[in-house]
């Protein structure tokens, strides 16, 4: 869908031409909602979540970032963290003018306040995280077939190995991958938020 969007090439081809790859496998009507609730749980205004995110992808259509697809780091990923400096740095200018952050933030933003707190952002950040852990197992279709059955209330390992028709050693082992790869991506966002609190 965007990946037909002519584009001006940056400096590194290579680069460029693996961008386009990775952007051509997206599936956009998946990924842009679930990147707008993100840009809502950081503090932009709903009605302007998509112009924050289609600025992201701009950007990145653009060729004005240096995201690399070869070094693991998913679409996911880099647009959230994208959405999420974009709009760190509109609170940033915003603080620096002393005015109402210019339409884009919802509210002037107050240093003191978590506006990573609420119930909405706790969802959306659920929903990254769950994106995240499904994309990194990939390649694991058991423990994704387990992380499914367990997101539709099958929670006991006995009743997920009879779904699956496997043993039930099977599926411990696979709860284990599946564990430590959600504790892995829980531990790299709370590093990263720390890292914004830092600035």
């Amino acid at each position: 869908m965007l990946a037909t969007v002519g584009v001006g090439e940056p400096p590194d081809r290579d680069l460029r031409q693996a961008q386009r790859e990775a952007v051509a496998r997206v599936n956009w009507r998946e990924l842009l909602p679930k990147v707008e609730r993100f840009a809502v749980s950081f503090g932009a205004s709903p009605a302007n979540a998509k112009d924050v995110v289609h600025t992201v992808i701009t950007h990145l259509l653009e060729g004005k970032t240096a995201w690399n697809p070869a070094e693991g780091t998913d679409i996911a990923r880099y647009m959230m963290a994208a959405v999420r400096r974009t709009l760190s740095d509109e609170r940033r200018s915003a603080r620096s003018r002393y005015e109402a952050p210019s339409g884009i933030l919802e509210d002037a933003p107050d240093p003191h306040a978590d506006a990573s707190s609420t119930p909405e952002a706790q969802e959306a950040r659920d929903a990254a995280r769950l994106a995240r852990v499904r994309t990194a197992l990939v390649k694991d279709s058991l423990a994704l077939a387990i992380l499914d059955l367990s997101t539709a209330g099958v929670a006991k390992p006995a009743d997920q190995a009879a779904r699956l028709g496997v043993a039930v050693n099977t599926v411990y082992d696979a709860r284990d991958r599946l564990a430590r790869c959600a504790k892995r991506i829980a531990n790299e966002d709370a590093a990263e938020q720390k890292e914004e609190s830092a600035e």
